[in-house]
């Protein structure tokens, strides 16, 4: 993860955070599979990070998101916290708020390795797509 200020023309310039692949890999393919073997790969910051982005854009009642979920209660119930305004002692959260300067850690800054804003999360139907794909490739 590594963050950069972007120029806007007649604007402030933005802060921006660069997101590793495996970020965007699991981002990606968090409502079509399994991801939480990876997800423990990612550092403290990425994990906040992926858990708040796919909290505000996926469906989190899908069963595999739910599963995706299940390991990482205590940071969600954290994420939660400061999302309703309590305080918290958490350093990586609290570092998360100063880099987004958001109290609520601002995921639309979030960028891939270059530069470019993250993809709109898999609708159903392409998650079906990508399932079948999945059946499809087992040999």
């Amino acid at each position: 993860m590594s963050i950069y200020k972007e120029e806007k023309k007649e604007e402030k310039s933005v802060d921006r955070i660069t997101i590793s692949d495996i970020f965007l890999d699991i981002y990606k393919n968090f409502n079509v599979y399994e991801q939480t073997t990876k997800m423990k790969q990612l550092n403290k910051s990425e994990l906040y990070l992926l858990l708040i982005l796919t909290l505000d854009n996926l469906d989190e009642t899908e069963p595999v998101s739910l599963n995706n979920y299940r390991d990482f209660k205590e940071e969600i119930l954290e994420i939660c916290d400061i999302q309703n305004d309590k305080t918290t002692n958490n350093e990586t959260l609290l570092e998360l708020v100063k880099i987004t300067n958001d109290k609520y850690i601002d995921v639309t800054i979030l960028v891939d390795k270059n530069g470019l804003e993250l993809p709109e999360p898999l609708n159903r139907e392409e998650v079906r797509d990508a399932k079948i794909n999945i059946i499809n490739n087992i040999d």
